[in-house]
């Protein structure tokens, strides 16, 4: 399930745009709430190549050098992309159980997730 950029914070907008969502997302996941200082010039044993790989930590460096990012945590768009693949996943035959353990949440958490992402049931008849 890809999660829209729009969905994001605007304050991460033109790290998407210097390095892809993915890249930026993997920066959030490992580094989100902090700041974080992008050298100018990026050595191949930095931190942020190993977390990025060389492309994408060059592209920061090429945009960013010298100057530090504020990176949001983007805990609700994270989140609404977590519970819409547990939807996927149930519609496609996960039980509770295992979307609980593979996302590391209780089945009652799963359970109030699928409930919150399924539209009403109207009991009233279609007339036409």
């Amino acid at each position: 399930m890809k999660l829209d950029p729009e969905q994001l914070p605007s304050s991460l907008h033109d790290v998407i745009d210097a390095i892809g969502i993915d890249a930026a997302l993997r920066l959030v996941e490992h580094l989100g709430g902090t700041r974080l200082y992008v050298p100018e010039r990026m050595t191949p044993d930095h931190p942020i190549v190993a977390l990025l790989g060389h492309k994408h930590a060059y592209a920061l460096a090429e945009h960013f050098g010298g100057d530090q990012i504020i990176l949001p945590r983007c805990v609700a768009a994270i989140r609404a992309m977590r519970d819409a693949a547990i939807r996927q996943q149930r519609h496609g035959g996960a039980s509770t159980k295992a979307l609980a353990i593979k996302h590391g949440l209780t089945e009652r958490q799963i359970y109030a997730i699928l409930a919150a992402g399924e539209p009403e049931v109207s009991l009233q008849q279609s007339l036409i």
